[in-house]
């Protein structure tokens, strides 16, 4: 009688490495400025780690050309759901040089017909702060009421609303300098346009933006904040 052998057992695969976001961004760096296929290949099986890899290149204080080639090759990629949440890191990196951060606006404009989900508030609020923060003293006023206006047409172009909160953000990139005189003339200016909401009638754009307190006779225990209250028309004194 023949004897059969049973055949060896088989060895157990080894699972495989997650890749951790500091290998992700020393693989990215070390292949500047070309993107690694590795990359590619890597982030559409885990696109939860778009963000935490462009903050940890943000954090870190790196270049942010790398970062930019990067988002760029994933805009690209078919059924890549790019996290709404990057854009706004990606943004922050690039203002922090000045000789990249004029990328920021154009990368923007170039979202409505292909990922319109990006256009967020967030990521308003990153442009204005660089237009804010990157113009002269004299030209950053009209360098941040372009952007907004520039911006509402992105917005528009892709079909996303732009309103109070967008609004919103602009006060606050000035009151968060200081500037609340012309955060309360944006208001006025605005306020008819781009209708505040709850949100945004409840900013305070700074402890100094608001009336001294002073007796009232309405027994109304509501306070609003002096900017949001500077868009109503007074009425005619007797």
């Amino acid at each position: 009688m023949p004897l059969h052998l049973l055949p060896p057992p088989r060895r157990p695969v080894p699972p495989l490495l997650t890749p951790t976001v500091p290998h992700l961004a020393r693989l990215l760096l070390s292949h500047a400025p070309t993107t690694p296929p590795l990359l590619l290949a890597l982030l559409p099986s885990c696109p939860d780690l778009l963000t935490p890899l462009l903050s940890y290149l943000l954090l870190s204080h790196s270049p942010p050309l790398p970062a930019l080639t990067l988002y760029r090759r994933l805009l690209t990629l078919r059924n890549f759901p790019v996290p709404e949440s990057s854009l706004p890191v990606l943004l922050r990196l690039l203002a922090r040089s000045r000789r990249y951060a004029h990328l920021s606006f154009p990368l923007l404009e170039s979202l409505p017909s292909t990922h319109p989900h990006l256009l967020s508030t967030p990521a308003l609020a990153v442009l204005l702060s660089t237009a804010l923060g990157s113009s002269g003293p004299g030209a950053s006023f009209d360098a941040a009421v372009t952007c907004f206006d520039s911006a509402a047409g992105v917005w528009a172009r892709a079909g996303r609303a732009f309103g109070g909160a967008e609004l919103n953000a602009l006060l606050r990139a000035f009151c968060a300098r200081g500037r609340v005189a012309e955060a309360r003339a944006l208001f006025h200016r605005y306020c008819n346009a781009y209708p505040p909401d709850t949100h945004a009638r409840s900013t305070r754009c700074c402890s100094g933006s608001r009336r001294p307190a002073t007796p009232r006779r309405s027994t109304s225990s509501t306070t609003t904040p002096y900017c949001a209250a500077s868009c109503r028309t007074p009425s005619p004194t007797a």
